[in-house]
């Protein structure tokens, strides 16, 4: 909008000095030119992910980059200069898995708190649990199913959301059944839906940020006897 601002007001004074200023009118042409180019070269640069979290608010997750200023990517120095040291932190390097595990537990605002999943010495997956943190769209822990598709429909998303099962999940805790996620490979994020008993139906417990346009599992591995099972497309209802 504002190169186009710009440009209109240039040609005003082109019109204006038309006939008694050519020299001027030539000079004019090429400041309409260098700011073309410049617009062209605006539009190709994209957003790097310290970028796209400063613009966001520290609470906020975003898809496929991180949230809470944790990035997909950062090495574990980075991390506990961001969150310092973990409340729990596993090392299951060497095993099937082959993975570290940092969990910063945060009983105040509900959920478990903040994971952070290693590989290679770098974060290639988080998980959020808490309801100090949401997309920008406002989901966050407890949000319903219907508030996400809903804001996928919005976005004509719908269709890149693919419902998953994580079979043989059920505890107590969970509600007695298996965990539901919904994945958005495309864009790097999945929600986890437990079975709230109270309510009788499905609720928000997590979301998990992972490099877009990769595969997925729950926590980045998952382990016999569990299985993580496609289930098909999110339905529009």
């Amino acid at each position: 909008m504002k190169v186009s601002v710009v440009y209109l007001t240039l040609l005003f004074i082109v019109a204006c000095q038309h006939g008694n200023n050519r020299s001027g009118r030539n000079n004019i042409s090429v400041q309409t030119t260098e700011v073309e180019t410049l617009s062209s070269e605006v539009n190709i640069i994209s957003p790097t992910p310290e970028t796209q979290l400063q613009n966001h608010g520290r609470n906020e997750i975003i898809h496929g980059v991180g949230g809470a200023k944790l990035r997909i990517g950062d090495t574990r120095s980075r991390t506990l200069e961001t969150l310092g040291d973990p409340s729990e932190e596993y090392d299951l390097g060497g095993q099937r898995c082959d993975y570290v595990e940092m969990h910063w537990i945060d009983i105040k605002h509900g959920g478990d708190g903040i994971y952070a999943f290693f590989r290679e010495g770098k974060v290639n997956q988080l998980r959020f649990s808490s309801s100090l943190y949401r997309t920008p769209e406002g989901i966050g822990l407890y949000s319903s199913p219907v508030e996400v598709r809903n804001v996928y429909k919005k976005r004509k998303r719908l269709h890149e959301l693919q419902e998953y099962i994580l079979e043989n999940s059920a505890q107590q805790y969970n509600g007695s059944e298996d965990l539901i996620f919904w994945v958005d490979q495309n864009q790097g994020i999945a929600f986890e839906f437990y079975f709230d008993r109270n309510q009788r139906k499905r609720l928000l417990w997590s979301i998990e940020i992972f490099e877009p346009n990769t595969p997925f599992l729950p926590d980045t591995c998952v382990l016999y006897p569990k299985k993580f099972t496609k289930i098909g497309n999110v339905s529009l209802e």
